[in-house]
């Protein structure tokens, strides 16, 4: 059995949480972005909270773009649920 052929790829995870929460609308993924980019513009702009979410931002208007509503929904959902926890940390002096 190959291992290779036994991983999942986080493509194919977001694909499978998309087809699992049902199909989106435009404007629930639109939303879900708008939301996102809210949260990513409190946090401090050189962190790593923030890179993680710009990238993930970036695919998920690339995903509604596409028209894969349910994809750009969920990458939007991972940039809140990264920027939530991050302004949700204690900070560091």
């Amino acid at each position: 059995m190959s291992l290779a052929r036994d991983r999942v790829t986080v493509p194919d995870l977001i694909r499978s949480k998309a087809r699992l929460r049902g199909l989106e609308t435009k404007a629930e993924a639109a939303s879900a972005i708008a939301e996102a980019r809210i949260l990513t513009r409190r946090l401090n702009a050189r962190s790593t909270a923030a890179a993680l979410c710009r990238d993930s931002l970036a695919k998920a208007d690339k995903q509604l773009a596409a028209g894969n509503y349910g994809a750009a929904a969920s990458f939007a959902l991972r940039a809140q649920e990264t920027a939530s926890r991050a302004l949700a940390a204690p900070s560091r002096p």
